[in-house]
């Protein structure tokens, strides 16, 4: 049997990633052990790194790990803007790779033939990934942003960095029978401060926090689009209202409304600077290229590359000639 353990926290890590040519280089710092078949070390967990997730009491992902795939998936940007129910969502899918490897190794999949030979052929594209992703990290800090265009960047953009979301508190009860539901709403359409004491202690329905819900305030997907229409129909709060949503009856209750709370400059620079790098490198990394085409011998075997295309167009009237007989023959048949 299989134990998963989980732990979420709302520290930081940063990182960061460009793409050129579609191709995603993740600058990462680290060991990697390629000997098939070497035996297994424990994960190391640093004084200042926290494990969130174990599976058989073995520490699986820490924080470090986990803030760099997040940081990744969401191109430099501080990880701490993405929701938390949204990072243990992402959290379970790091899991499930998890607990693949872990069921691998136990069914000793490394010593079949079949996955050593598929192993060795990685190795040498690896090292070659890996000496990509290094030599672009230097050309990635070798540019440099002045502090006036991360300042003009902030204000330019300054609605988009959001700290704490805005938008209109709202919390819902479930019920499949709307008796219920229309018996709950009178219970507490004058108690609505008390809301979430009195949804959680009823017994017929379903308690959910839908937390602060706008027009554009949360990812999509977070919240219902009902619910957020229904939130959106509210002109004075606090309010509840009973609404239906296929077979379910929901009451939900408009607790209160807040402005969003938004960064400081200074509390995102780091983050802006790495952004305005991430915009200038794909510039930066193309003229190296066409430099370093100048400094070493680049040979091209040209010719295959006619033949290829001449080959290419040879199958192309093949495959247009039979499409043409098909569509004859078809026809002659009608």
């Amino acid at each position: 049997m299989i134990v998963v353990e989980v732990m979420i926290n709302k520290s930081v890590y940063h990182m960061t990633r460009c793409v050129v040519g579609g191709v995603a280089l993740l600058f990462l710092a680290g060991c990697i052990d390629l000997k098939v078949g070497a035996k297994k070390t424990k994960l190391k967990v640093s004084a200042n790194d926290v494990v969130l997730a174990k599976i058989n009491q073995e520490p699986v992902i820490t924080k470090d790990e986990f803030y760099k795939e997040l940081s990744a998936q969401m191109r430099n940007m501080d990880p701490s803007l993405l929701p938390l129910n949204m990072q243990r969502k992402i959290l379970d899918d790091l899991i499930r790779v998890k607990l693949m490897v872990v069921a691998a190794e136990k069914d000793g999949v490394e010593k079949e033939a079949e996955f050593k030979e598929a192993f060795e052929e990685q190795v040498g594209r690896l090292k070659e990934l890996l000496l990509t992703r290094f030599y672009s990290k230097k050309l990635f800090d070798s540019i440099e942003v002045a502090d006036k265009d991360a300042v003009e960047e902030y204000v330019k953009n300054k609605d988009k960095y959001v700290k704490e979301p805005g938008g209109t508190l709202v919390q819902g009860v479930s019920f499949e029978d709307r008796a219920k539901a229309l018996a709950f709403y009178d219970t507490v359409r004058n108690e609505i401060p008390g809301f979430e004491k009195i949804a959680k202690n009823q017994k017929d329905g379903k308690f959910k926090d839908f937390g602060r819900v706008s027009k554009d305030g949360q990812p999509a997907g977070l919240v219902p689009a009902f619910i957020t229409e229904a939130t959106l129909k509210f002109s004075n709060l606090p309010a509840v209202d009973v609404v239906k949503d296929g077979e379910s009856t929901w009451v939900i209750a408009a607790i209160d409304k807040k402005a969003p709370i938004m960064f400081e400059l200074n509390e995102i620079k780091e983050q802006l600077v790495n952004q305005l790098k991430y915009s200038k490198f794909k510039d930066v990394y193309e003229k190296h290229a066409n430099d370093l085409r100048s400094k070493f011998v680049v040979d091209v075997n040209e010719e295959f590359f006619k033949e290829s295309l001449a080959q290419g167009k040879e199958e192309a009237v093949e495959i247009k000639e039979e499409s043409f007989d098909t569509e004859d023959d078809s026809s002659r048949t009608l």
